[in-house]
């Protein structure tokens, strides 16, 4: 396209922007409604007819005879000859002039009227389609629309856009106000109304229903000259844009009459009309030239360039469709790219309000102006992310705060307007854009205002500095200043908008103090959906809401609002439609593939123009906040202490950008829980947000912001209970950790009884309160939510539902240690020693409540409760067994001879892979039973097995059950000083044991690459204890040929599984699960003290007091167990000085902030506890001693130091 061409339509998106612009609407333009709607030609037929019937009934006679004289011509039917007739006389006599003859045919001037409302009376009346292109032209920046139609399309138009114009189109003079725009003036009268019949004249003549004689318009200048002068003074100020006209048209060649006098004085040439024209055919040359005189720039919007140009989705449309559809789509892509939502004014008069405010000689007057412009723009506006912007928001804040004493008091209401506005458009609230002082200060003169005193306007004016205040006190959670303001707004008298806004409040207050039971009720009686055409936003944002629930039922409703908001969305403003198309896909995920290709389309149609996204506002703000890290401040900060001056720090910057994504999705309506913000990886969302997390004042803004990120059936419980350490460590104030306790245990009660919803976040909440608050505080819940494990209500594990076990096995295992009832713990035990359902994962849990210090109480209690398990071993012999280890120093000797007499019959059961290790400890060294357990063992097949089988027409691996259970512990059963009952291998058996080991090699090496991962995860212990066997046995095997190469085979496949050769390589490396591993071969090296390991020892020592990553704590509690284990062993007594240093290193715990501080403090004590058992003397063992007694950390304060 022609750049010239481009240059003309980017010259009339300029003028639409800059605001100074109106329109004209001609009767072409109603077509796009209904093709019914008749052209001057259409309307004048009949009348033609009937005037001139003698003529054209003459001339047909004539073309009959010529007809029949010419017998090879064909002929003309009387209806095409007629409607050739009627253009030829239309074309001879003129428009105005045929008009003018039927008035005087009828000898009155209202036959004019009846022929002209008989014409449009039946069409008049259109649908919501039908009204789309009207819809979007009015959607425009127009100051004023004007319009020669007698029809009633734009006002209904108006009305479907909830009346972005005044209600009643303009019909008198009386009416007119120059200066007032959104108006709809209608200067040729317009359609009675059938129930007002009796109505009869246009602006104030009773004689003139419609402009459309020729005396009609050569009256016009003096019968209605309010109306000539307003369009020509709005000439004179602005400029227009005329659609629905042609070169030829009455209307528009009289208008220009009208006004012609300024045309031709316009000095600088620049087009002063710009005409769409429809007609694709060249004009004349002396009608080009009068255009260029009079200034008219005609845009031709079918020509084939300007169409594909603005049809930006395809350049070979036009030769596929129709020519009435071409005109629509060609009306609907000039619309668009008019639409741009008009930013650079916005910015512009950002600008100016700045640089207004900053002068010394402050006027409030042109401030004002700039404002009010502004207001007509913040709807496509509103939700902003440009830094430039803000600034000028910030900066001009801080100016007109300190300048109230200039503004007269007629304009007071409009300053506090203005503040509010700002405020509003920065995405803060109050308290971090005005400093403290200007907030007391403006609010005490705000409350001088008597409202009873203000007209409707300045209400509005009054509503908004209200809303400004609840929204602050909304973000910092001021229960009672929130409930001030919410009443003071309840009372007032507000419009439909600010309702909804005030009920859109009390939820969201609702949802940040989690309060879900009043959410939902009232959720459920919030019902902008009634008029969802006026509500459409609030739809929107109740559909948000909804889901910040988390109930399944919502969802339908979801589903069910947005099919309903999808029927309404062509009458909202394009950017409304393309964040609707870009909201839809985060709940509607159900549509078919033919519904998503749809919605796709259309959202990628749309961002071709330029438009704000709700993606790129989202996208832009978590940009801002991927800065380099914080550290909390050391004591507790208020949000209210920030006071709003030109020098903010980083922090504050990067806290006020986490508040403007928080209130960027209260305003849009987009839930935190969306693809749009959670979509940001686990590991980065702490680092991303943390920064409010450290605000005192932001407690339960920092909850309701994690809960929605918490995803109810994802893998991300380890990030949620991270954060949740995270921001108890920084409240450290028990009084607000036990109400938040007490608000979710009601919620969690309150969902599962009534919702019958289990929420899963609730109890990773309530489970990391166990190690701070009192157990008195929590003891009730513990007991009730017991119940339901017990009687499997909730299930800790099923095969179908895996994730329920981590968070259910956290709650379990975090609270059996802080349990002080002794009556409680004996229950408990017998629950563990009995509860059958997947007893293998309850096992686990009985390390933990042994681990419980009150514990020793109940001794004898938990020797009775052992019976059961031994009467009953033969029904479950490998979990009964477990559990029988775990009580292993509780048993008597009786108990043990018990057991003893039962291993023959075990022996023989088919559980006995999985027990022989069990079976050793109760064997008394019994040869008998020594042999048959090594018999079995050598004849049993899965020795050393794997866990797979290998396809080899699939090539790879077939998993049937986990190698774990048939892994030859080999090491830890053979007899040693520590283990009497161990098994002794003959030289024969040992060869035996070897051979077998050959043959698994062997089938391990027959697995591809591609299968190691899968191979690892079951066999990397297996590996091990097939290592320790040739360690053990190395003097006997080495006579072997094939030991060297063997062992050399099986150290290539261990370091190709873990990464490391050796131990010391494995903790240097910088992956997480070759270092996890390599702690993991330390603690089995001193499993009995191998010497060899004491340099990886001293190399793990280091790593700790260095903080060295990865799995700095996992190397802390590997780090532990070694040390309390061997405590009494000289070699480990060595390091006392790095365990010294150890201490020292941690002492501020406080930095460590993307760590479990409570583990790693529990850890820390422990160090010390073993230090002070040695009698090691030092200053820093006692500062440790006191943060033990200090901290709220249950697990730190019930360790004896």
């Amino acid at each position: 396209m022609s750049s010239e061409k481009i240059e003309i339509l980017e010259n009339l998106k300029k003028e639409l922007i800059s605001g100074k612009m109106s329109v004209m609407i001609g009767a072409g333009f109603s077509k796009n409604a209904k093709k019914e709607f008749p052209s001057w030609d259409e309307l004048l037929y009949d009348m033609v007819l009937e005037l001139y019937e003698d003529e054209i009934e003459e001339k047909y006679f004539r073309y009959l005879n010529y007809r029949n004289k010419q017998n090879n011509e064909e002929e003309i039917s009387k209806e095409k000859f007629e409607e050739n007739a009627v253009k030829k006389i239309i074309q001879r006599e003129g428009y105005l002039e045929i008009v003018s003859k039927y008035i005087k045919l009828k000898g009155r001037k209202e036959a004019i009227s009846i022929y002209i409302e008989n014409k449009f009376q039946k069409i008049d009346k259109c649908n919501e389609e039908e009204l789309k292109i009207h819809k979007e032209l009015l959607l425009l920046n127009w100051n004023n629309v004007y319009t020669t139609n007698y029809d009633t399309l734009l006002e209904q138009a108006n009305e479907e856009i909830n009346y972005k114009y005044e209600k009643d189109a303009i019909l008198n003079s009386s009416d007119l106000s120059i200066g007032n725009k959104n108006r709809i003036i209608k200067v040729h009268g317009t359609l009675r109304k059938e129930d007002r019949k009796e109505e009869y004249g246009f602006d104030n003549d009773r004689y003139t229903q419609y402009i459309i004689s020729k005396e009609d318009y050569e009256e016009y200048p003096k019968k209605h000259e309010a109306f000539t002068q307003l369009m020509r003074i709005a000439l004179l100020q602005e400029k227009f844009m005329l659609v629905g006209f042609s070169g030829n048209d009455p209307n528009f060649t009289s208008w220009v009459n009208w006004v012609q006098d300024i045309l031709i004085k316009n000095e600088n040439k620049e087009p002063k009309i710009y005409l769409i024209d429809i007609d694709n055919k060249p004009i004349s040359e002396e009608l080009g030239l009068w255009y260029k005189n009079m200034g008219i720039q005609r845009i031709c919007l079918l020509e084939d360039e300007i169409f594909n140009f603005l049809n930006k989705s395809s350049n070979n449309i036009s030769s596929k469709i129709q020519y009435s559809e071409k005109i629509k789509i060609s009306f609907e892509n000039l619309f668009l790219f008019l639409y741009e939502e008009n930013k650079e004014e916005f910015i512009n008069l950002m600008k100016s309000i700045y640089n207004k405010t900053k002068e010394q000689v402050f006027a409030i007057d042109n401030v004002i102006k700039d404002y009010e412009r502004l207001k007509k723009l913040y709807y496509h506006n509103r939700l902003n992310y440009r830094s430039d912007v803000r600034d000028y928001c910030k900066y001009s804040l801080s100016n007109l705060t300190r300048k109230y004493d200039f503004v007269d008091s007629q304009y007071k209401l409009k300053y506090f307007g203005l503040i509010s506005f700002l405020i509003n458009f920065n995405l803060l609230p109050i308290c971090l854009s005005i400093d403290e002082k200007e907030i007391n200060k403006l609010t005490e003169i705000f409350d001088t205002i008597d409202y009873n005193l203000l007209d409707n306007e300045e209400k509005k004016e009054y509503h908004s500095f209200l809303f400004v205040l609840l929204d602050n006190n909304l973000i910092l959670n001021e229960k009672y200043k929130f409930s001030l303001y919410f009443d003071r707004l309840n009372t007032k008298n507000l419009d439909n908008e600010e309702k909804h806004k005030l009920t859109y409040y009390k939820l969201l207050f609702y949802a940040i103090n989690l309060d879900y039971k009043n959410l939902i009720e009232c959720i459920d009686n919030w019902k902008p959906e009634e008029n969802i055409d006026l509500n459409f936003s609030w739809v929107i944002k109740k559909i948000g809401l909804m889901s910040y629930t988390k109930i399944p039922i919502y969802y339908k409703k979801s589903l069910e609002l947005l099919e309903e908001l999808e029927k309404n969305i062509d009458n909202k403003p394009i950017s409304e439609q393309l964040w609707f198309y870009e909201f839809v896909p985060f709940f509607h995920r159900k549509y078919d593939e033919n519904m998503k290709d749809i919605y796709f389309n259309k959202r990628n149609h749309l961002r071709q123009y330029n438009l704000i996204k709700i993606s790129d506002l989202f996208g832009n703000l978590k940009k801002e906040e991927k800065k380099e890290d914080i550290k909390p401040s050391e004591k507790k900060r208020h949000l209210i202490s920030f006071s709003h001056n030109l020098g903010l720090n980083d922090e504050t910057k990067r806290l006020m950008d986490t508040i403007r994504l928080i209130k960027l999705s209260f305003e849009s309506g987009f839930p935190f829980n969306s693809n749009m913000l959670i979509n940001i990886k686990e590991e980065e969302w702490f680092t991303n947000f943390k920064n409010i997390y450290f605000e005192k004042d932001l407690f339960y803004l920092s909850l309701f912001l994690t809960l929605q990120y918490y995803k109810q059936y994802s893998s991300d419980f380890d990030l949620f209970e991270k954060i949740m350490e995270e921001i108890i460590k920084i409240q450290k104030d028990n009084k607000q950790l036990l109400d938040l306790f007490k608000i979710v245990e009601k919620n969690f009660w309150y969902y599962y009884n009534e919702k019958k919803e289990l929420r899963k976040d609730f109890i990773v909440i309530i489970t990391s309160l166990f190690n701070t608050l009192p157990y008195n505080e929590w003891k009730n819940f513990f007991n009730e939510f017991w119940k339901l494990i017990k009687n499997n209500e909730v299930q800790l594990y099923t095969e179908d539902n895996n994730y329920n076990k981590k968070y259910l096995i956290s709650f379990v295992e975090k609270s059996l240690v802080h349990i002080e009832e002794k009556e409680l713990l004996i229950n408990l035990i017998e629950d563990f020693i009995k509860l059958k359902e997947n007893d293998e994962v309850k096992t686990e849990f009985i390390n933990h409540i042994l681990n419980n210090k009150n514990i020793r109480l109940i001794e004898n209690d938990i020797n009775k409760k052992l019976d059961y398990l031994i009467d009953n071993l033969e029904n479950n012999p490998y979990i009964y067994f477990k559990k029988i280890n775990l009580f292993y120093k509780y048993l008597d000797e009786n108990q043990k001879e018990k057991i003893y007499l039962k291993i023959n019959d075990l022996l023989n059961s088919k559980n006995y892979r999985e027990i022989f290790y069990y079976l050793l400890y109760f064997s008394k060294s019994d040869k008998n039973i020594h042999n048959k357990i090594k018999e079995n063992l050598l004849n049993e097949k899965d020795l050393w097995d794997t866990g797979f089988d290998i396809s080899e027409e699939a090539k790879r691996c077939i998993y049937y059950h986990y190698g774990v259970y048939y892994i030859f512990p080999y090491k830890i059963t053979k007899k040693s000083i520590d283990f009497q009952n161990g098994l002794e291998w003959s030289n024969e058996e040992i060869n035996k044991i070897y051979d077998k080991l050959l043959d698994i090699i062997k089938k391990i090496n027959k697995l591809e690459k591609i299968h190691l991962d899968d191979f690892e995860f079951h066999n990397y212990s297996l590996i091990q204890e097939m290592l320790r066997f040739l360690d053990e046995e190395r003097e006997f095997l080495q006579s072997r040929n094939d030991y060297v190469s063997t062992y050399e085979e099986l150290k290539r496949i261990y370091k190709e599984i873990t990464g490391f050769d050796n131990i010391t390589n494995g903790l240097l490396s910088d992956n997480e699960k070759t270092v996890i591993m390599a702690y993991d071969e330390l603690n089995f090296g001193f499993y009995d003290f191998d010497k060899r390991y004491i340099n990886d020892y001293k190399l793990l020592i280091n790593k700790i007091i260095f903080k060295k990553e990865p799995k700095l704590e996992a190397g802390l509690d590997y780090f532990c167990y070694i040390l309390e284990r061997h405590k009494d062993n000289p070699e480990i007594k060595n390091f006392i000085e790095e365990y010294k240093l150890i201490l020292n290193s941690y002492k501020n715990l406080e930095e460590l902030i993307n760590y479990d501080i409570s583990y790693i403090f529990e850890k820390l004590v422990r160090i010390a506890k073993v230090l002070k058992e040695w009698g090691v003397k030092d200053d820093i063992i006692e500062e440790w001693q006191k943060k033990k007694e200090a901290t709220f950390y249950n697990n730190v304060r019930y360790i004896d130091l």
